[in-house]
């Protein structure tokens, strides 16, 4: 929101007269921001971890009410398998956006 606002601030401060040196820093200030939204991604790790929390909460439930693949007498070993794969895939998901963003750096 605060890159939309300040982009269409140029213009504004353009056609207002300020002077060039204010006119660039203040076009600076949004293109620096996305450059450090892209270099953490933070809008996506959020996205896989809430993601990952409620793979874990829907676990959580079925097993707590024997309901699902936890009807049956295995239940805590099942549990065991099925977090490991959900916590599993969150730490592929993140390792490759880590060699993602370290790729990126290497680039620049």
């Amino acid at each position: 929101m605060v890159q939309i606002v300040v982009g269409a601030a140029v213009p504004v401060l353009a056609a207002a007269g300020a002077t060039g040196w204010v006119t660039a820093a203040v076009a600076a200030v949004p293109v620096v921001a996305e450059g450090i939204q892209q270099l953490f991604q933070w809008h996506s790790t959020w996205l896989r971890c809430r993601s990952t929390a409620e793979a874990l909460k829907t676990e959580k439930f079925l097993y707590a009410t024997e309901a699902g693949p936890y009807a049956d007498g295995t239940r805590s070993s099942l549990l065991a398998e099925r977090i490991t794969a959900i916590t599993g895939k969150e730490a592929d998901g993140w390792a490759e956006s880590a060699a993602v963003g370290i790729g990126k750096q290497e680039e620049s």
